[in-house]
């Protein structure tokens, strides 16, 4: 699949204080933004994403809400921190589907470099827009600690990532799990028969309970 990108203007959203927090990093203006995922969450599927349609926002167009160095909480910022989801306004066919993705160049997460978050929640995106695909159990990988059963291609492989240069600018891109390493297919249908679109993978998930 190739996508082709509209850039649109920035937008501000004024985050209330109970539902925000802000802390220190070494480069910029050395400030991390951090805001409460569902106080976000709320936002954009009842302003955000309204406010949009008047510019041709529709259910054929995927919206990405791209924030520097700015991540999210659940809760309590002692749950912290969530660099980027996908998520969709409904469970319909009809249902608007968006990504929220951090540029970080903050160098305080392990493994996420620039645009690494993005391609994790694109690829996502791609694989299982309504985050409910079903797949066997896998798990104790990656972010996962336990176990979930869902087509989730970038969980797996968070933190794992190569370098492209593209048009003379190097950037860090995640490796995605493919389709088969989810459903134990052998041999994959991967490039290379790999289970992952950079080779990390070369066998199926194993089984997780």
């Amino acid at each position: 699949m190739k996508l082709a990108y509209n850039l649109r203007p920035a937008i501000t959203i004024n985050v209330p204080a109970a539902s925000s927090a802000e802390g220190t990093t070494t480069c910029g203006n050395r400030l991390l933004g951090s805001i409460e995922i569902n106080w976000l969450d709320n936002y954009l599927q009842t302003t955000a994403l309204p406010q949009l349609q008047s510019q041709g926002l529709g259910a054929s167009t995927f919206p990405v809400f791209l924030m520097g160095n700015v991540v999210e909480y659940i809760g309590t910022t002692s749950n912290c921190c969530v660099l980027g989801y996908h998520n969709a306004t409904s469970s319909a066919a009809t249902g608007q589907t968006y990504a929220v993705s951090m540029y970080d160049n903050t160098g305080d997460f392990t493994g996420s470099s620039d645009v690494s978050v993005l391609p994790h929640e694109v690829a996502e995106w791609i694989n299982d827009p309504l985050v409910n695909n079903p797949t066997k159990p896998w798990g104790h990988i990656g972010q996962v600690s336990g176990c979930q059963n869902n087509l989730e291609v970038g969980d797996p492989l968070s933190g794992t990532t190569t370098q492209v240069t593209l048009n003379g600018k190097s950037y860090r891109l995640q490796e995605n799990a493919f389709v088969s390493w989810f459903y134990h297919q052998s041999p994959s249908t991967g490039v290379n028969g790999w289970y992952s679109n950079f080779g990390t993978f070369r066998s199926s998930a194993a089984p997780c309970a």
